[in-house]
C-alpha cells in the first residue's frame, strides 16, 4: 500500500487573479513528484481549499467546477503513481506529469502520433516566415531544423513526438551541435545533396551552438504559451544548469580604426583584389549589411536640400518586422561617392560571401596587401589568441567600423 500524499503547490507573488495550478505527490524523502496541470483557478476561489485539495471546514460556497478538477487531477496522479510502483517503473516529474495528461486525455495520446517534433517545427517556422520572422532569420531557424533532423535520425527516432523531446535530449542535441563534424563519415548519406561549404568540418564554437539552442528554445517557448505541451524541455533543465549551456561569451570588438582605412585608400592593389577594394571600403562607409549592399541600385541615392549626397534603404534583415517603412539615410563620404560614380552599385565579389575565393576570403587578402596586420585579441574556447587582424577581417566587420 502506498503512503504518497498530494498536495496543491500555490506559491505566487500574485495577489489577485489566476494561476495555473502545481501539484507535488510525495512519498517518504525519496520521492518527490511535481506535475503542472492546465487547471486555471482564481486565487480567491483557492482560498477555500487546503493544501490537500479538500475542501476548508465551514465552507459552503465554492467553485465547485475547479474542485471538481482538482479531484480528478489528484484521482489521475495517484493512479498513475500506484500503477508505476506496482510494475517497478521509476518516474521523474517530466514522465509523471505526461502520464498524467494521457490518463486525464486519453484522446490526447492518439493526437500525439501527429504531433511529430520534426513537421511542427517546420509548421512553427512557416506560419512565422514573413509575419515574425524575416528572411534572414528564416533561413536560420530552417538551418536548425535541418540540424534537428540530422540529430533524430542518428538517434533513430525520426518520428519522435514533440511531447518526448525532453531536457536530456536538449543536452544530446548540444552535444551533437558540438561533434557533428566527427559523425559526417559515418553518416554520409544525410549529407547528399548539401553544399560542401555547409558540411560541419570542425567542432562549432560555444556561441553558435548557444544561437541555434536559443532558435529551438523560442519554438518550445511558443509551444508551451499556446497551451500543446505540458511542460517546456529548457525549463525543466533548472535555472542553473540552462544559464550555464546558454551563456555566450565575446571578446573585445574588431573594427577598423582611421589609420587603417586610410591605408587601404592609399594602397595600389593588384587588378584581382580592386573591385573587392572598392566594394569593402564602401561598406565600411554605409555601415549596411551585405544583404541590403546586394541589392542596392542607383535609386538608393539622393542628395539633400543642403547638397548631402545620401543612401536610404529599407533594411531587409528588420523590414518585416517594422511598424512603418521608415528608411535608413546614410550620408556618403568622398570616396565612397567616388566608388558609386564609378561602379554604381554593380559588385559581383559581393554575390559570393563565404564562398572558395569569395568576398570574405578577398577582404582578408586585400588588408594583408594593404599592411593592416596590427594585432586584436580574439576570444576562442574561453581563451584569449592574438593574431593579426586580417586574419579575423570580414564582411560583419563593415558593420562595426562604418564611418
Amino acid at each position: 500500500m502506498s503512503n504518497a500524499t498530494i498536495t496543491l503547490v500555490t506559491r505566487t507573488q500574485k495577489k489577485s487573479g489566476s494561476i495555473r495550478l502545481r501539484f507535488r505527490l510525495s512519498d517518504g524523502r525519496a520521492v518527490q513528484l511535481f506535475c503542472r496541470s492546465d487547471i486555471k483557478a482564481d486565487l480567491d476561489d483557492l482560498k477555500k481549499f487546503n493544501s490537500d485539495g479538500t475542501l476548508k471546514s465551514r465552507v459552503s460556497i465554492y467553485n465547485e467546477d475547479l474542485r471538481n478538477e482538482i479531484d480528478d487531477y489528484i484521482s489521475a496522479m495517484y493512479k498513475v503513481y500506484s500503477q508505476a510502483k506496482k510494475e517497478g517503473r521509476i518516474l521523474n516529474s517530466e514522465s509523471f506529469n505526461k502520464q498524467v495528461n494521457d490518463e486525464l486525455n486519453p484522446e490526447q495520446e492518439t493526437r500525439r502520433a501527429d504531433m511529430r517534433l520534426y513537421t511542427r517545427f517546420r509548421k512553427y517556422i512557416d506560419d512565422n516566415t514573413g509575419i515574425t520572422f524575416g528572411e534572414g532569420r528564416s533561413k536560420h531557424y530552417k538551418v536548425v531544423l535541418c540540424e534537428l533532423d540530422r540529430f533524430l535520425a542518428m538517434k533513430r527516432c525520426r518520428d519522435l513526438p514533440v511531447v518526448d523531446f525532453d531536457s536530456d535530449m536538449v543536452r544530446e542535441f548540444m552535444r551533437f551541435l558540438e561533434n557533428e563534424y566527427l559523425y559526417v563519415p559515418q553518416w554520409r548519406r544525410l549529407y547528399v545533396g548539401m553544399n560542401s561549404r555547409n558540411i560541419p568540418k570542425s567542432r562549432r564554437s560555444k556561441n553558435t551552438i548557444v544561437g541555434k539552442l536559443r532558435i529551438l528554445q523560442a519554438f518550445f517557448n511558443d509551444l508551451y504559451d499556446r497551451e500543446e505541451i505540458p511542460s517546456n524541455p529548457f525549463v525543466k533543465m533548472g535555472k542553473a544548469s540552462r544559464k550555464g549551456m546558454m551563456r555566450t561569451q565575446y571578446g573585445d570588438p574588431i573594427s577598423l580604426e582611421l589609420s587603417d582605412i586610410k591605408k587601404i585608400l592609399e594602397s595600389i592593389v593588384p587588378e584581382s583584389l580592386q573591385e573587392t577594394k572598392d566594394a569593402f571600403l564602401l561598406q565600411c562607409a554605409l555601415g549596411c549589411r551585405i544583404s541590403d549592399l546586394k541589392v542596392m541600385r542607383p535609386e538608393n541615392l539622393s542628395v539633400s536640400d543642403d547638397g548631402v549626397p545620401f543612401v536610404h534603404y529599407l533594411p531587409i534583415k528588420t523590414k518585416s518586422m517594422q511598424k512603418d517603412n521608415k528608411e535608413i539615410n546614410t550620408p556618403v563620404v568622398k570616396f565612397a561617392l567616388d566608388i558609386i560614380k564609378k561602379r554604381g552599385f554593380d559588385l559581383k565579389i559581393i554575390h559570393n560571401v563565404s564562398g572558395a575565393r569569395g568576398y570574405n576570403d578577398k577582404i582578408r587578402d586585400l588588408l594583408k596587401e594593404c599592411g593592416v596586420n596590427r594585432t586584436v585579441t580574439v576570444l576562442k574556447d574561453g581563451e584569449n589568441e592574438y593574431h593579426p587582424l586580417f586574419l579575423e577581417a570580414s564582411s560583419k566587420i563593415c558593420r562595426k567600423t562604418h564611418i
